[in-house]
């Protein structure tokens, strides 16, 4: 890849950037996962052709992105009267006089409801923002307090971004007019004071920049929420969420205290699609009619860059459902107009210049480039000169003009120019079918040339006037991807077993033979296959229940190349297999046809519940950073996405070419849509840039100053990469940056890694041979072990202590005296394998301390040194012994490179250690493992107990291996080392802030992201952007595309690495398609009963609540004893209910009525059935409210039933007997303990919980990762703030588990007793769960209850080995004081636990089920809301545990952690471990016993499932059991054929499935807390009957792609459910659907 380093600012060549790329891509593909070309040449031979027929990068696809249509400046309309007078004060401003885009001007001038759907960077803030802005200052009045327009947004990122830009414009820009400002959102603490939110935005480094010479936040911006509810805001920022708690709460509506809203904006509009879209409608809906606001009082307007402009009539109609206010068809939606370039001539003439010829123009761009590389300045008359050189005169421009504005003028009246805009003006185009519109006579190749020519002169065409666009603006997209899934079918006539190589399948061309998948050793290369062995069988696919396996394809030596163990070599050989290829099915060692292979052992992980293979056997590697030390020929996904990231970085222009930034200031926004996968991505980044360059560095120096000490290396290394902006960050959280002597300790450091624990593999610098380590006094210890060594073998006494000392390097040996100030514990440098400060070496084991390497090994033992010595060279053990006690003599004295360190010997940081060139060193590899060495002992191989002879590797080998080596090649040139954030939502507002700045300074090069920077937040100039993946639909495609090229740059790229996911894979292939789709209108459907009356019941509520709450004078979120009082008995509830009704008879309950029935104008006429009224309304409400009192006084009076008879019990003991009275009392003191957390808990969420109010505002459903790194951590305090969805994140965020945020690796140690908003004691619910062996039914009782004997749902008897277990619902998690740094995300492998499948929680036995209009399939409903407990749709998910116990809770701390079950999978009480309070690291009192727990997450939701009693039919009419894969595909296809039936988006719905006896049960239900009736109207409606949804799946399934076999994205492959797309099946399943419709499939008991 060549030095991007020193580019100009028109540099990037998109065409040329694909063909390096390619190269480099095809280079490091081959590199990262090669096969040993000496194990298995016809296989390395085999797969090397295949990815150099693999086309890896797909485009550049061109996109033309001219400038806007133009309206009038500021000034001009200022002057006109359009805007306000106050608007003169921008007259100093560049804006003023500068022209406004013609749709900006047109927002402007209109009176009316607008949406604006005119694409990123085109001013979509401004168009609405300038005629808020207008309206506000025209209306006057300004010292009267009260909201006049409310700007909704989706994300807080974005709201935060917005409220900046909108404050710079009217305190700083207009000067403070009088328009006050606020921000009401969830990052706004309750509790906070002016001051202390002041005091986050003054330690924010863009106040500065936008608000020069402020020392104070300007009085209007409203900062905390007592500011706001005193004096409420005239513009109020805000999201959907923040804006129900607004309606509902009393305290919070005085925000809309004397309320004269005018403006109504919601921003980013395509993100409210389906469920979410119905609730934010009805939301609008009940602000409108509190307010008492008619229809056309208020301005509506929405904005988003994702919208097809083409569908504006339903664009409108979308709308006008959203805000329930009409808008105007299709004159209603404002699109942006593109106009050609001026300098475009509008009849153009031939240039004149043959295909040839513009071929030859791209010598004159790379003229320019080395010219400015140069930094020459390149004018006209330069131009010019090299064009008479060129004899390409008519390319000539006129000398008095400044170069660019000379070139526009020039190409602009070219045809072949005006040919290629007019051509771009449909869309993206491939630029080889440009090349033939443009050059239709030229050869392909002739005219594919000609257009890089042209297109690389054309983008030089740039003026210095930054009010002149480019001429030949464009964007460019590009797909990269690494190989697809390499298999092999097998034959056992060819010499290494592989008949056939297969990419993409499991099938080999026969279309029977089964292909496995093909795996490599990281390190050496050694070739193995997986399978799955099910019964007789070695499967190819993956399938449940069978059990993975790994097979040595070519038979060898087991050997140890790395390991410092002696017992890692079988003594017995590894077990074999014989199978058939042809089948996989077994067969008998010996027969022709068959296939023998060595079967490697695999260990369990219990988190991953995934086995592994843990060490080569050909080398002994034994991975830290990864699972396994096999790898399938991919190089990864991040690994892949990293060097794409740091190839296109090298290739953009310096930003800042002449100041002290890293990479010159280059940056990169990449985009991922998984957050662990955003995390992980920046710290992985900036290791392997920083890696590379330090690597590169070294190499340099060494090669130009020869042998050069540790001391020296340092300092040279640091002055090369100063040059090249070196930044060095300390590893933690709050990572500092390192400077002056702290930098130094540092790089020497990471110097120091590479010469010591990366140097043991064969991709290091001197695994590849590059560089050599040396030793001051290395004769002394060669000299010692000289004297042991008969005559014949003195020759090697040198090379014995050379392999002796790298083994203490490859051990980490490292002595602290003299003192060097590294940390020897510091992981972010060692790894966390040998980030431990008393790593020695010492004759003999220590067995007081593992970290003491012994060379001489127990009694009758051989380790790898003594085999060395005995087994290869042919000495005695006591020959051996003496040689090795030699050694250590030699380096035991003052005068050696090693000193005393712990328990035995370390290597000296000083001028004792020496590196000089590699290529000064002969490089040996033994013939039998592959393993390169630069010691040559006897010649004989140094891998334990491989017995190979080692061959000197030529040095025209070598050569060929540094052309051919992705690594080696990137040493030999310049890598620029790149510092990566990651940018989402689990980092705080203020970090979030501080990164972004640091971005945009040139300090950070590349910040990772997730959607928190896919819609609009300003980072400025941008030309590149990187998505990690394929986005999951085009309108998120478009959003991160668009963050390229805002400014109009003049050849922003766009770069898409494919992931190995099959979704990524498929889009890869039609990646032309998926850049021609456009963004579908988002859904909304008002018909939805349930959401309506939801909202209705809120409005009710609202008044209830300020009833009810009006004698509360606590500060804070209104709790459960607050409504209902802290007793909840019969006399209560009776004074409860007559209060509700007097209330509901009074005038504030009849208001409150109205309010709601004045809901039901605001819908279509053709739906205002949905909405209730007068009694109808007024008894829902009672019964909804009464409703939900009567669960929370059920869950009471158990307490309070348990707390009397504990009572009776102790009055029933003898006064005297104080231990028993005692032990009672402390008994009802936590019953009573309990039960007051039950009633502390917020009202807000179990309101939402019941379904009484919208859920979509609050995370009940959620689970928090608390990351403690303060004994005083509070929420307002806390850097990462870590939430998942509770199904999830009961696995995920378990103790145990590891997260990564914030560039550390996060370790779950604790359940969370504290609630996280008020730090009170949480009210966490407890019960027991078994699962039916018959019926898959979850039975689930109270811990006061008794168990039942038999399973509610199906009457069947548990089984007395099936023993209750207990579980809880937990809040959240926390991490570990004593881990608040947490860990370096290098240091080691992330476990990612498995998750847990759901289960349908609901009692739903045959006798509840109902016929539908289709035999053979019955269904059952239950609803999500507004139902008794034992009534509502359930859905739970259960976390046993990785090892099946459980977890063990500390009853006096927070401390959590697996435990085993015990032989019966039962639980039992059991010893809590010794351990620290998680929270503050004291150490826990706690001694006794706890019983373990499982995690359990219960979601009500509406649910409807599907008893498929209609089995399929065989060829011979016999009955057919479905197999898992086809219920899974049943599943799935009725999943996507309800969702398209219904009309919502296929997030809406989930499903699992189930069985009931031997038939499948399908379970679908609403993802929306409480439901959204989606599931509800399955087979009630006569358009939703169960024969349409059928016809849906037989649609879905009856694929029209004819080479679909199982699935694909034409059928049943979505983003969704890419991880079940190998459990697919369809054909049987059409079959089956087919069978069900036509009435031929079999119905037990039908005639």
């Amino acid at each position: 890849m060549k030095d991007f380093s020193t580019n100009s600012t028109s540099d990037l060549d998109p065409n040329q950037f694909k063909d390096s790329l390619e190269r480099v891509m095809g280079r490091f593909i081959a590199t990262s996962s090669p096969v040993s070309s000496l194990r298995a040449p016809l296989l390395s031979e085999g797969l090397t052709q295949v990815i150099a027929n693999k086309e890896l990068v797909k485009g550049p696809f061109i996109e033309t992105l001219p400038d806007f249509e133009k309206g009038a400046s500021i000034g001009q309309l200022v002057s006109s009267g359009a805007l306000a007078p106050q608007w003169g004060a921008l007259a100093g401003n560049s804006i003023y006089n500068r022209p406004l885009h013609a749709h900006q001007d047109a927002a402007l001038r209109r009176n009316d409801n607008f949406l604006v759907a005119t694409g990123t960077g085109s001013g979509k803030t401004e168009s609405f923002l300038y005629p808020m802005i207008d309206s506000i200052l025209r209306e006057g009045d300004l010292d009267r307090p009260g909201v006049r327009a409310i700007l909704v947004y989706p994300l807080n990122a974005l709201a935060n971004d917005q409220l900046t830009r909108i404050a710079k414009l009217l305190f700083n820009d207009l000067g403070d007019p009088g328009i006050t400002l606020g921000r009401y959102t969830g990052q706004v603490s309750s509790t906070s004071s002016r001051d202390e939110e002041q005091h986050k935005i003054l330690q924010n480094p863009a106040f500065e920049t936008d608000f020069p010479g402020f020392d104070r936040v300007p009085e209007n911006w409203r900062l905390s929420r007592d500011d706001m509810r005193d004096k409420p805001p005239h513009i109020l920022i805000t999201n959907y969420a923040m804006l129900e708690h607004i309606l509902l709460l009393p305290r919070n509506r005085s925000l809309l205290k004397d309320a004269g809203i005018k403006w109504l904006v919601l921003d980013e509009v395509h993100t409210y699609a389906g469920a979410q879209a119905i609730e934010v409608s009805f939301l609008l809906r009940r602000l409108k009619t509190f307010l008492g606001i008619e229809q056309n009082q208020i301005r509506c307007v929405g904005t988003s860059a994702s919208l097809d402009p083409n569908r504006k009539a339903d664009l409108a109609e979308f709308a006008s459902n959203l805000f329930g206010e009409p808008f105007a068809g299709e004159s209603a939606v404002i699109t942006s107009a593109r106009k050609r370039h001026p300098s475009l001539a509008p009849s153009p003439s031939p240039s004149g210049l043959s295909a040839k010829d513009w071929a030859k123009a791209s010598r004159l761009s790379s003229f320019v480039n080395e010219e400015r590389k140069a930094g020459n300045i390149v004018d006209a008359e330069g131009w010019n000169g090299e064009c008479e050189f060129e004899k390409l005169e008519v390319l000539q421009i006129d000398e008095d003009k400044e170069f660019g504005d000379g070139l526009i003028e020039r190409l602009g009246g070219f045809s072949e120019i005006c040919k290629l805009a007019d051509a771009l003006e449909g869309g993206s185009v491939h630029i080889k079918e440009l090349a033939e519109t443009i050059f239709p006579d030229a050869e392909q190749a002739d005219a594919l040339e000609a257009l890089v020519g042209l297109i690389s002169v054309g983008v030089l065409a740039v003026s210095k006037s930054q009010s002149v666009f480019p001429l030949l603006p464009a964007r460019y997209h590009l797909i990269a991807s690494s190989i697809e899934t390499v298999a092999v079918a097998l034959d056992a006539e060819a010499p290494e077993k592989v008949g056939e190589i297969v990419v993409g399948g499991v099938v080999a061309d026969d279309g029977e033979s089964p292909a496995y998948k093909l795996m490599v050793c990281r390190n050496c290369g050694e070739p193995y296959i997986e399978g799955w062995h099910a019964g007789p069988e070695i499967k190819a696919a993956a399938e449940r229940g069978a059990r993975r396996v790994v097979l040595r394809l070519v038979e060898g030596p087991q050997a140890s190349e790395l390991d410092e163990d002696a017992d890692v070599i079988d003594p017995d050989g590894l077990p074999t297999i014989t199978i058939d290829p042809a089948t996989g099915l077994g067969a008998e060692e010996g027969e022709p046809s068959a296939v023998t292979m060595e079967i490697v052992p695999l260990v369990e992980d219990q988190d991953e519940r995934v086995h592994y293979m843990k060490k080569c056997v050909a080398c002994g590697y034994a991975p830290r950073r990864y699972a396994e030390p096999i790898t399938a020929i991919h190089p990864g996904d991040d690994a892949f996405a990293a060097v794409c990231s740091q190839a296109l970085l090298e290739a953009l222009p310096p930003r800042m070419p002449s100041e002290d930034r890293p990479m010159k200031g280059r940056n990169l926004l990449t985009f991922s849509d998984n957050r662990q996968d955003a995390a992980f991505f920046a710290p992985f980044f900036e290791r392997t840039s920083r890696e590379q360059a330090i690597r590169a560095a070294m190499l340099a120096v060494v090669q130009k100053d020869g042998e050069v000490d540790l001391p020296n290396l340092t300092t040279s290394v640091r002055r090369r990469l100063d040059a090249q902006g070196l930044r060095l960050y300390s590893g933690g959280l709050t990572s500092a940056r390192e400077t002056g002597e702290n930098e130094e300790i540092r790089l020497k450091g990471l110097i120091v890694a590479e010469l010591t624990v990366l140097a043991r593999l064969r991709n290091s610098l001197e695994g590849f041979g590059l560089i050599s380590v040396g030793y001051a006094h290395l004769e002394r210890a060669s000299q010692f072990i000289e004297k042991k060594l008969p005559n014949h073998l003195k020759p090697y006494a040198e090379a014995i202590a050379r392999y002796f000392l790298k083994s203490a390097r490859a051990h980490r040996a490292i002595s602290k005296n003299p003192d060097h100030g590294i940390r020897l514990d510091d992981d972010s440098i060692w790894t966390n394998a040998f980030g431990q400060e008393n790593r020695a070496i010492a004759l003999e084991r220590n067995p007081r301390s593992d970290l003491v390497m012994g060379y001489l090994p127990a009694a009758s033992r051989d380790n790898r040194f003594t085999w060395l010595l005995k087994e290869c060279l042919g000495l005695d053990p006591n020959e051996a012994r003496d040689v090795i006690d030699a050694f250590f003599k030699g380096v035991g004295g003052s005068r050696s490179m090693m000193s005393k360190h712990g328990k035995g010997l370390g290597l000296k940081l000083d001028e004792s250690l020496k590196v000089l060139d590699g290529r000064d060193v002969p490089l040996y590899r033994c013939n039998s493992c592959g393993a390169r060495t630069q010691f040559d002992i006897g010649g004989k191989c140094q891998s334990y107990k491989c017995g190979g002879d080692l061959t000197e590797i030529s040095r025209e080998e070598r050569d060929a291996m540094e052309e051919s080596n992705h690594y080696v090649k990137r040493y030999r040139e310049v890598p620029l080392l790149g510092i990566a954030r990651e940018h989402t939502a689990a980092i705080s507002t203020e970090v979030r802030g501080m990164i972004e700045q640091q971005f945009k300074d040139g300090e950070v090069n590349l910040l990772s992201c997730t959607t928190t920077m896919e819609m609009g937040v300003d980072l400025g100039d941008l030309e590149a952007v990187l998505c990690k993946n394929v986005p999951p639909n085009i309108s998120n495609y478009q959003q991160r595309a668009g963050r390229a090229g805002r400014r109009a740059q003049v050849a922003p790229i766009v770069l898409t690495t494919a992931r190995s996911s099959r979704y990524d894979q498929a889009k890869f292939r039609e990646f032309r398609d998926y850049l021609a789709e456009k963004p579908s209108v988002p859904y909304l459907s008002l018909d939805n009963a349930n959401f309506f009356r939801r909202h209705q019941m809120a409005t009710m509520l609202a008044g209830f609540l300020t009833h009810r709450l009006s004698g509360m004078t606590r500060s804070g979120t209104p709790r459960l004893d607050d409504l209902f009082g802290k007793t909840l008995g019969d006399d209560e509830r009776e004074e409860f209910e007559t209060d509700l009704r007097d209330w509901m008879q009074s005038d504030h309950g009849e208001h409150a009525q109205r309010a709601a029935e004045r809901l039901i104008p605001s819908l279509p006429d053709d739906i205002r059935s949905i909405g209730l009224e007068g009694v109808a309304l007024r008894e829902a409400f009672i019964q909804r409210v009464t409703t939900f009192r009567e669960s929370v006084e059920g869950r009471w009076q158990t307490y309070q039933e348990q707390i009397e008879k504990l009572m009776h019990d102790q009055s029933e003991l003898s006064p005297t007997d104080n231990e028993a009275q005692q032990k009672i009392g402390r008994k009802i003191d936590a019953m009573r303990t309990q039960q007051g957390r039950f009633m502390k808990q917020m009202l807000i969420d179990q309101l939402s919980r019941r379904a009484l109010i919208p859920t979509y505002s609050f995370p009940v459903h959620s689970v928090s990762l608390e990351v403690i790194s303060s004994k005083k951590q509070t929420r307002d305090n806390s850097i990462l703030e870590l939430d998942r969805d509770g199904a999830l994140g009961v696995t995920e965020y378990a103790p145990g588990s590891e997260v990564i945020a914030g560039g550390r690796v996060w370790t779950s140690r604790g359940i969370v007793k504290k609630d996280k908003f008020s730090g009170d004691d949480a009210f966490i619910e407890k019960g027991r769960i078994r699962v039916c062996e018959d019926c898959s039914y979850p039975d689930v009782t109270r811990l006061d209850e008794d168990k039942h004997e038999e399973c509610p749902q199906c009457s069947a008897r548990f089984s007395g080995l099936n023993q209750p277990r207990s579980f809880i619902r937990p809040k959240g998690f926390l991490t570990a004081y004593a881990d608040s740094q947490g860990k370096d995300p290098g240091a080691a492998r992330m476990k990612i636990r498995a998750t847990e499948d759901a289960r349908l929680l609901t009692n739903a036995p045959l006798l509840r089920y109902e016929r539908t209009d289709v035999e053979g399939i019955l269904t059952f409903h239950a609803p999500g809301a507004n139902a008794p407990d034992q009534q509502l749709g359930r859905i739970i998910t259960v976390n046993k545990g990785p090892k099946g116990g459980g977890y063990v809770w500390c009853p006096y701390c927070e401390h959590a952690e697996a435990v085993e079950s015990n032989p019966m999978g039962w639980q039992q009480d059991q010893p809590v471990p010794a351990h620290h309070n998680p929270r503050t690291d004291d150490k826990c009192p706690f001694l006794g016993n706890a019983r373990p727990v499982d995690l359990g997450h219960v979601f009500e939701t509406d649910v409807r499932t599907f008893l498929i009693q209609a089995m399929p039919k065989g060829p011979d009419a016999a009955p057919l059991l479905p197999t898992e894969r086809m219920r899974k595909t049943f599943r799935e296809a009725m999943r996507l054929a309800v969702t398209r039936l219904l009309e919502t988006d296929s997030r809406d719905i989930r499903a699992t499935d189930q069985s009931m006896s031997v038939a499948p049960v399908i379970v679908l239900y609403d993802s929306v807390a409480g439901g959204a009736g989606y599931t509800t109207r399955l087979t009630k409606d006569d358009k939703f009957t169960m024969r349409r949804v059928l016809a849906g799946m037989h649609d879905t399934l009856d694929c029209s792609n004819t080479h679909c076999t199982t699935s694909c994205t034409r059928c049943l492959n979505d983003y969704s459910n890419q991880k079940n797309w190998q459990d697919f099946e369809r054909k049987p399943v059409l079959d089956w659907v087919a069978q069900i419709l036509s009435g031929k499939a079999f119905v037990p008991g039908a005639r």
